[in-house]
């Protein structure tokens, strides 16, 4: 009776059916089959949502980045004359770069010279300034003391 089974055309397509679409595991559950007929494990699930994910988020960036060039708000020069001046005569009288951290709205100052104790003794606005997009740049001719005070050099910088 067991050779008729093998021979019912019924019998094989319910092996193969059924060896496609499910395997057990050595733990005795069933598990996910790919379509090469191998199980998938975790890993292959979790590295294919990775991929996917990769590929949603390239995509987003992709389109948002195409959707036009923007340009930045307009700087408003005097404001920006005036806070530059305002960071200067700061360091000038001895202030320290922190005090403007505290304000409203917050000033980021990054100054090599003023990090490393050097003293502010004049400064002078030279050259034309220039707007572009939401940056003013200006040159300025810093007099500069040694921390110590006992040497004094001129740099010129851009702001």
């Amino acid at each position: 009776m067991l050779s008729r089974f093998p021979k019912d055309p019924s019998f094989r397509s319910a092996i193969r059916t059924t060896a496609s679409s499910a395997v057990f595991n050595n733990r005795g559950t069933k598990s996910q089959v790919a379509r090469n007929g191998r199980p998938l494990d975790r890993a292959d699930t979790r590295a294919s949502s990775f991929v996917g994910c990769i590929l949603f988020v390239s995509f987003s960036v992709a389109v948002l980045g195409c959707t036009g060039r923007r340009s930045a708000k307009p700087v408003e020069v005097d404001l920006a004359k005036d806070t530059l001046t305002r960071v200067l005569d700061h360091w000038k009288q001895g202030g320290a770069m922190t005090d403007f951290r505290k304000q409203s709205p917050e000033i980021v100052i990054q100054e090599v010279e003023w990090s490393n104790g050097r003293q502010l003794l004049d400064y002078e606005l030279v050259g034309g300034a220039q707007a572009l997009d939401g940056n003013w740049f200006c040159e300025v001719e810093l007099k500069l003391g040694s921390a110590d005070g006992k040497r004094v050099s001129n740099k010129k910088v851009t702001y």
